[in-house]
């Protein structure tokens, strides 16, 4: 993956179809962009993905999975049932609110 994504971006490119997809959906970020714009962005993300930084976030994780998985299993204690988890929120289940919005929340300027 690194090969794909990092090395050699420039020889694997992106159909267009892609970036208007990934435009629309997640917005102008690393994974609608192309070329030196990405290439800036994800030189700013770096830090925010090193192991060290990376082993400081792993028990918040833990932690919200945890809690989400006892909300949803509290859920269907009393038998099989539908959850819509989309429609989760943190009153309904700690932890939903960030399950469901499972992108960065920045925006890159141009």
């Amino acid at each position: 993956m690194q090969h794909v994504v990092v090395k050699e971006q420039d020889v694997y490119e992106r159909t267009d179809t892609f970036i208007i997809n990934n435009n629309l959906s997640l917005g102008k970020g690393l994974l609608s962009t192309l070329g030196e714009t990405h290439r800036r962005q994800r030189k700013m993300l770096n830090p925010v993905f090193s192991i060290a930084h990376m082993r400081e976030m792993i028990p918040i994780f833990y932690d919200v999975a945890h809690r989400l998985g006892d909300s949803i299993q509290a859920k269907v204690q009393d038998g099989p049932t539908t959850i819509d988890v989309l429609k989760l929120d943190d009153q309904d289940c700690p932890g939903a609110g960030w399950a469901k919005r499972p992108r960065l929340l920045f925006r890159f300027s141009d």
